[in-house]
């Protein structure tokens, strides 16, 4: 019964998995904002594993292993395939070769360096209560935001002319995935929702946070989730300038 328990945090990690691939065939299929629904619940595995596994003290190699590969398929390789039918549906993409799709393999650059994010994350010490480099779930949710903000906010507001305009141009997105490779891999501190205490006081930045993301969820819903993921990096750096907590 105990082996049972101890096994759940993997279970939950093996959703985030499936779900991951799950979103890789409606990319395949052409149902990139179905896709991104599913990375939204992968997402929501990877706090639950993490969470239920520090809850019923279940941590270990494997799980650690497991949870980094997880993550990679569902937060590296699927919206590395969304970046990758962006740029070649783009009405701009160069013609460097016969074979039109070569021009759109940097997209896999987000793979790459989700990759080495995961492999560092690993085995630095220094992020256990903190991150340094951009999350691969938060990258994730920023670019697997764009089919939904397409599909299912009404056309003609800012930001859904903003992801037009980004998706719909090759170099604009390339320009995104390099940007996105080197935030995931730089030497930023950024916070974690981890909390010790419930003080206000040692979780300020953490609160201030969530309240701010709360009020652009009501305000703007789906439109809301890019903006969270910038003014989460903000608030980082400025919490890094100012050294609060």
């Amino acid at each position: 019964m105990n082996k049972i328990i101890k096994n759940i945090p993997n279970a939950i990690t093996c959703l985030n998995l499936l779900m991951g691939c799950v979103a890789l065939i409606f990319v395949f299929e052409g149902s990139k904002h179905l896709a991104a629904i599913f990375i939204g619940f992968s997402i929501l595995f990877d706090f639950m594993d993490g969470f239920l596994a520090r809850l019923l003290k279940a941590k270990s190699n494997i799980g650690k292993d497991l949870d980094s590969l997880s993550d990679l398929v569902s937060f590296g390789l699927v919206p590395a395939t969304v970046v990758f039918v962006y740029m070649l549906d783009s009405g701009n993409l160069p013609n460097i070769s016969s074979v039109i799709w070569l021009a759109a393999v940097p997209a896999f650059l987000i793979t790459i360096f989700s990759a080495i994010r995961l492999a560092i994350f690993n085995n630095d010490l220094r992020q256990t209560d903190s991150f340094i480099g951009v999350p691969t779930p938060a990258n994730a949710a920023f670019f697997m935001s764009f089919p939904l903000i397409l599909e299912y906010t009404t056309p003609g507001t800012p930001i859904y002319l903003a992801i037009e305009l980004l998706t719909g141009n090759y170099f604009n997105m390339l320009l995104l995935v390099v940007i996105s490779s080197a935030m995931l891999v730089s030497n930023i501190p950024l916070f974690a929702l981890k909390f010790k205490s419930f003080g206000i006081r040692e979780n300020f930045i953490s609160y201030l946070f969530l309240l701010i993301t709360l009020l652009l969820v009501l305000i703007l819903f789906i439109q809301a989730i890019p903006l969270v993921v910038i003014f989460y990096i903000i608030l980082s750096l400025v919490r890094n300038l100012i050294g609060m907590n």
